[in-house]
């Protein structure tokens, strides 16, 4: 269902996307000079370490991401503090920086901007995945720290020698960057865990990166930190030898993760066993490769949560889950009952257990006798009774018996049950609780004729659930449709079963959450949708505006609309006719124009006049939209106003001739508060 608060934010989407921006004045584009005076210079002088590193050793702990096993960094005389206060948010060479991000960016021109004296547009060139490798190559001596790591991150990262380079860089932050690069290669994660700055964050990215090689895993088993070492031991396919090794690890959460790996070995898990923690134990006592003997000694563990982890164990032995039925404690008891594998006999004894928890589980076993389960069907306890109504092989004499019920509750579920005997659910039909015929109401697998006496029934509940149930003949459910109670109709609108003739039929009724449920079904019919149209409100317009599937003659007249709001949202619409589109491109309102000229159908004689719109909102989306003549594009890149210029060179069809322009574009300026430039 579409809600009203929806089309509105639709409505304020397009109204932000075409906000103008405010401008600050320049009286030169940004130079060298001005950059080394730029604010927050200092912000990132450590190369940017994080929280939480370790030596690797259980039990030791280091300074939260320093480099561990080496001297400091040394200084290397980079700008390494402008992301605090000096970033894109604030004043910013936003259009070269648009042209460097563009993935249709020519070589050459993506070669001169990272030279550029910004360091904003040199990130953006070193995060290009066009970057040509030349460019790469001075990018890896770039004074930035920032440009080097976005070049780290480049989802095409450079060349191996360049590489190699850059895992010298004394810089965390860079050799971090590398090792969380997914397509970083094997040989360049190597030199990254051989090199003697280290942080808990470069040794965590290299444990999550897919190229690392199997002997760098075996490193991170013994030198990473607890957070590293955590994370390795729940890998599945981290390999015996390796689980082994940290199956003695001194941190108890380790232990843990490895007693749970089912990749673990049955041998490290049998030393797991008798570790002296009982969160270790317990783990073990669950894990489906625990040997059968390793087992039995847990299963008369003094702490009964490892004892209810072994009678959960599908893989433990009969005998043992037999042993441990007769339980002290009724959560070891429940247990065995809940473990689906539980032998019949087990299962039988059970089911007479003191404890209701332990009967209402031996109830759901699929191993429950029918002599027991008939037994149950009497149970004093609901629960019991509610578990026996709701089995899928109840038969017709615990039906009858669970009918008669002292409890409503039991009768609902027991009344929604599909495989409830025809017999025993026309008992039901005359049941004095209105939960107990809303439950048969539900039922998937009624016959017709008790369908339609439920159609009849005088709570409002009743037909509600009915008008939602799927299974109901579209014959009954068109009954439904004149229903005077608005929760009958609402649930009606959205059962997939209705006919056509009841589609229609709905679609002439006023209720707006009707409408628009009947608006977000992929089977209304046109005929349907027409005929909400005649009448419709405002909300119901913007979604017939919105919607795929409004007939032609539909969108047509919503072109027409007097709501701008109606107008705008249907020139995005691509089954609007090509003539209403055009003459939405000649709308009094600008937001209309705009957005019919960020529409891909839009003649290119509509574009070119709409490039000379006097409105901002217009040009700019005309600058966007990557179907517009080149031509036009290119009288675009001398537009006025910085935010157009700024949008052609984001275009993925952007001219190579107009790039190159943009890319001397000096403008800067600070986006509105709100407005995140992309």
């Amino acid at each position: 269902m579409v809600s009203t608060r929806r089309c509105a934010a639709v409505a304020l989407m397009m109204a932000v996307l075409f906000a103008p921006a405010a401008k600050v004045d320049a009286a030169k584009p940004e130079t060298a000079a001005g950059a080394a005076a730029k604010p927050g210079d200092a912000a990132r002088a450590k190369g940017g370490l994080s929280a939480g590193a370790s030596t690797g050793k259980p039990g030791a702990q280091t300074a939260p991401r320093q480099a561990t096993g080496a001297a400091p960094a040394p200084a290397t005389g980079r700008g390494q503090g402008r992301a605090a206060i000096w970033g894109i948010r604030g004043p910013a060479l936003r259009i070269r920086v648009a042209v460097a991000r563009n993935p249709k960016c020519p070589p050459e021109v993506l070669a001169k901007l990272s030279k550029d004296d910004s360091d904003l547009v040199r990130q953006a060139v070193a995060s290009n995945i066009a970057c040509p490798e030349e460019v790469k190559q001075n990018l890896a001596d770039d004074d930035d720290l920032a440009v080097v790591e976005a070049l780290a991150q480049n989802p095409k990262p450079p060349s191996m020698a360049i590489m190699r380079r850059m895992t010298r860089d004394p810089q965390p932050k860079i050799l971090e960057s590398l090792a969380a690069n997914p397509r970083t290669p094997p040989e360049v994660l190597r030199k990254i865990a051989q090199s003697p700055v280290q942080t808990e964050f470069m040794r965590l990215s290299l444990a999550r990166n897919p190229q690392l090689p199997p002997d760098v895993l075996k490193h991170l088993v013994k030198v990473g930190d607890r957070l590293v070492r955590s994370f390795l031991a729940r890998l599945p396919g981290l390999g015996a030898d390796n689980l082994a090794a940290l199956a003695q690890d001194g941190d108890l959460g380790v232990r843990s993760f490895v007693a749970a790996n089912p990749g673990t070995a049955p041998a490290a898990l049998t030393t797991l066993s008798q570790d002296s923690h009982a969160a270790v134990r317990t783990e073990v006592a669950g894990n489906e490769s625990t040997p059968p003997d390793t087992l039995a000694r847990l299963a008369v563990d003094q702490v009964w949560e490892v004892r209810v982890e072994v009678a959960l164990n599908p893989g433990s032995p009969a005998a043992l889950r037999e042993k441990l039925a007769g339980d002290k404690n009724s959560k070891v008891r429940w247990a065995v009952a809940a473990n689906p594998t539980t032998p019949p006999a087990v299962i039988a004894k059970l089911s007479g257990d003191a404890e209701a928890v332990v009967r209402a589980a031996a109830a759901e076993s699929g191993s429950l006798a029918k002599d027991d389960m008939l037994r149950l069907a009497g149970d004093p306890t609901i629960a019991v009774a509610q578990v026996i109504a709701s089995r899928s092989d109840i038969d017709a004499a615990a039906a009858e018996k669970l009918s008669q019920d002292r409890s409503a509750i039991v009768r609902r579920v027991l009344a929604a049950n599909p495989v409830l005997p025809a017999a025993v659910a026309a008992k039901l039909l005359a049941d004095q609780s209105y939960q107990v015929r809303g439950g048969l109401a539900w039922n998937p697998r009624l016959s017709a004729d008790l369908y339609s006496k439920l159609a009849l029934d005088r709570d409002e509940y009743v037909r509600q659930a009915l008008a939602a149930n799927a299974a109901v003949p579209p014959a009954v459910l068109a009954t439904l449709s004149q229903d005077n109670a608005s929760a009958v109709t609402r649930a009606l609108a959205a059962n997939r079963a209705l006919s056509a003739d009841t589609l229609l039929a709905l679609a002439q009724n006023q209720d707006v959450v009707i409408r628009q449920t009947l608006l977000s079904r992929p089977d209304l019919p046109a005929d349907a949708m027409s005929k909400m149209a005649e009448d419709a409100d405002t909300t119901v317009k913007l979604l017939l505006a919105l919607s795929p599937r409004s007939p032609a003659a539909v969108l047509s007249a919503l072109a027409s609309d007097k709501d701008p709001a109606v107008r705008s949202l249907v020139a995005g619409n691509a089954g609007l006719p090509v003539d209403a589109l055009s003459q939405l491109c000649k709308d009094e309102s600008q937001w209309v124009r705009a957005a019919a000229a960020v529409s891909h159908r839009a003649a290119s004689k509509d574009l070119e006049q709409l490039a000379k719109d006097r409105e901002l909102a217009v040009r700019r989306a005309v600058a966007a939209n990557p179907f517009t003549p080149p031509d036009t594009l290119e009288t675009l890149a001398s537009d006025k106003e910085p935010e157009v210029r700024q949008a052609l060179a984001t275009n993925p069809s952007a001219p190579p001739d107009a790039l190159a322009l943009l890319a001397q574009d000096g403008e800067i300026w600070i986006p509105p508060a709100g407005i995140r430039f992309k």
